[in-house]
């Protein structure tokens, strides 16, 4: 058996550094801007789902409060209750297009789903 040296050790452990690891000029700079562009993205998506889940929960918590709320109401109010009823659906409209915006990458791959559905519609 060699026996190694602390020195030898030490070589070897500088010789698995690449420029890929954390803390490193270049990685860290590429992955302190993608984490930056995910933590924005996420910020952005939990923004717009509490701003479209407030007015249903405020319906829910007014509704529970008063019970004829809802017979008390113009046409046009009950237009607008019904709109309300089911704005925390504009979050699952939203969030493909916030995805399409912060995320290359889902860009990539909604580029290449269209592109085979286009392609698998062409073959018949």
């Amino acid at each position: 058996m060699k026996s190694t040296t602390s020195g030898e050790q030490e070589s070897r452990k500088t010789e698995y550094l690449r420029v890929d690891e954390p803390g490193t000029s270049r990685s860290s700079i590429g992955h302190g801007l993608r984490t930056k562009q995910v933590t924005l993205m996420l910020f952005i998506i939990t923004v717009v789902f509490v701003l479209s889940f407030i007015p249903h929960l405020v319906l829910m918590v007014t509704i529970s409060i008063k019970s004829d709320f809802l017979k008390e109401m113009s046409p046009a109010g009950v237009a607008m209750y019904n709109i309300f009823l089911r704005s925390f659906v504009i979050n699952s409209m939203a969030n493909p297009v916030i995805y399409g915006f912060c995320d290359t990458k889902f860009r990539c791959e909604c580029a290449t789903v269209a592109s085979n559905v286009r392609r698998f519609g062409r073959r018949k």
